[in-house]
């Protein structure tokens, strides 16, 4: 999950001033402004707040609505997709140490890709935050923190019956993001129907074949070409970065380069765990991986030689925490 400014946290931590004095027995939202009007202290409080977002936070916190006394389902994948949408045209994001971004003007926009792009936004700041709470074994499963139009039924085994905590890693960097024009697609898909259509019905042909197949209820639609379009552009704009910054292509020129690494953990000196798996959300969501926990200190002794050798060689570099 990505670290965005919360919108409402300004809403909360203004009304949170006034809250108990003015606005805990309030019935409308006319009485904000006659309260900004008659007391210079709500003025002061709410002066960058419209009446409609100050009344959402005050009837929530009437009803009780927190995080302790009713769970908050929000779409955060929505709301990420809004932070990097709602900044007009050459508009920067407040400064923030977890995430700092630029929509650049559209005379920025090379001219080639206006046609297709609405926005292309610069991110030079940006927190992941990554969790495993559970796995799956080949399907992704719809997640408690994003629910999900396509729940597919697929179940999570849980690390444990009752988690207090979950382990998890942070990850921080830069990005950018672009943004389609909707007419863009409309304007593909008549370019050339003959094609599309057909392309799109031997996607929908094996979408059913799997649903099928998993025995996933017919209600579950195919989520549509451009979605395979949008996967696609993502995964070769991946690729034309890693190469422009300098990774060697042979990565993606067949796999006679190929090679499998192990990724090692030893603990107390007594236990092992190697695995295939890196911890990301690929390895721990869609990639097909395997591992093993050795309960055996001559094993985890003889991995720990290893590495401790490779730190000496130079090939390895101990990680200062």
């Amino acid at each position: 999950m990505i670290s965005i400014p919360d919108r409402t946290q300004a809403v909360r931590d203004a009304v949170d001033r006034v809250y108990e004095d003015f606005f805990a027995t309030a019935e409308s939202a006319a009485e904000i402004a006659t309260y900004r009007k008659k007391f210079p202290k709500v003025k002061a409080a709410l002066e960058t707040h419209a009446d409609a977002e100050v009344w959402v936070e005050i009837e929530r916190r009437q009803s009780k609505s927190t995080a302790a006394t009713a769970r908050d389902w929000r779409d955060y994948k929505a709301e990420e997709i809004e932070t990097f949408r709602r900044p007009a045209h050459g508009e920067r994001t407040p400064p923030a140490d977890d995430f700092s971004a630029e929509v650049l003007p559209k005379s920025a926009i090379p001219k080639k890709f206006r046609p297709y792009f609405e926005r292309i936004v610069l991110v030079s700041r940006l927190r992941e935050v990554v969790a495993q709470y559970g796995f799956t074994r080949f399907d992704t499963g719809s997640s408690d923190v994003v629910p999900s139009a396509q729940d597919l039924g697929v179940q999570h085994a849980l690390l444990s019956r009752e988690p207090s905590w979950c382990p998890a890693v942070e990850n921080r960097g830069e990005g950018f993001f672009i943004g389609f024009r909707d007419d863009a697609f409309a304007a593909w898909r008549e370019r050339a129907k003959a094609q599309v259509d057909k392309r799109a019905a031997r996607f929908e042909a094996a979408f059913d074949l799997w649903r099928e197949q998993r025995k996933i209820p017919p209600r579950y639609e195919f989520p549509g070409l451009e979605l395979v379009l949008l996967h696609s552009f993502s995964h070769m704009l991946l690729t034309a970065v890693a190469l422009e910054c300098g990774y060697s292509a042979d990565r993606y020129e067949g796999a006679d380069r190929a090679c499998l690494h192990a990724k090692c953990i030893v603990v107390d000196g007594a236990k092992a765990f190697v695995t295939s798996a890196n911890f990301s959300g690929a390895a721990h969501e869609r990639n097909v991986e395997l591992g093993v926990c050795i309960d055996d200190p001559r094993i985890a002794a003889a991995i720990e030689e290893e590495l401790d050798e490779l730190i000496t060689a130079g090939v390895l570099a101990p990680l200062r925490l």
